[in-house]
């Protein structure tokens, strides 16, 4: 179902929606998928409401690597907006973030997960995740490693995260203690780049948090 105003330029499609936006080249760009979709004609910003399902061909890292052929992200929650004028993408109400890269499976949960991009591309700028009450931000990593926080950052041209929490966890796979070991670190702030399997473990304060090994199982639960 279509409802259009002439006036506003906002189009609300209702039902079992699917909003297929093109990219460069007339390739397919996007998907979105949702109970409701409201496009605003002249500000080109989108409102997606219900079983939200998308898309979307994202650059992985601006700079050096910004050549590279762009990936396929999914994500899903309750609502999503974008907001073509800050170029800033929201998903929220359990929302995920799932990604392949160099045959690695990614994925992002969290109860909101806002995208700020870069200006006339389809590359990322910094990402911000932030729990609900009570709840966690959980990312799944390459190489196996797993991070844990209420509030999760990461800036793209440092390729860097940031995890904060009163009891923020890295954990990642132990190279000399054998299988179903795992390497542990707890801080209120834990800061690594995305391709390295180590992490900076801080606390509140500056003192250095702990990092002990424990059973995988114990940890990934």
């Amino acid at each position: 179902e279509l409802a259009y105003s002439e006036i506003t330029g906002i189009a609300v499609y209702t039902g079992d929606v699917v909003l297929l936006q093109r990219g460069d080249g007339n390739k397919e760009a996007s998907v979105i998928r949702a109970d409701q979709v409201r496009l605003d004609e002249q500000k080109q910003d989108i409102e997606a409401n219900g079983r939200v399902r998308s898309q979307l061909l994202l650059e992985q890292t601006p700079g050096p690597r910004q050549s590279k052929e762009p990936g396929r992200t999914e994500f899903t929650g309750d609502r999503m907006t974008f907001v073509d004028a800050t170029r800033r993408v929201v998903f929220s109400g359990d929302a995920s973030m799932d990604t392949i890269e160099a045959g690695e499976a990614q994925r992002l949960t969290a109860e909101r997960i806002t995208l700020d991009m870069l200006p006339e591309r389809r590359a990322l700028k910094n990402l911000e995740a932030v729990a609900a009450d009570k709840g966690e931000v959980r990312a799944t990593l390459p190489e196996g490693r797993v991070t844990i926080g209420t509030r999760l950052t990461y800036d793209a041209e440092t390729d860097r995260y940031v995890v904060t929490g009163t009891q923020a966890l890295f954990v990642s796979r132990s190279a000399t203690a054998g299988p179903g070991i795992c390497e542990v670190g707890t801080g209120t702030e834990l800061s690594f780049l995305r391709t390295e399997g180590w992490s900076n473990v801080k606390n509140k304060g500056g003192s250095v948090g702990t990092a002990r090994e424990r059973k995988c199982a114990e940890v990934l639960k």
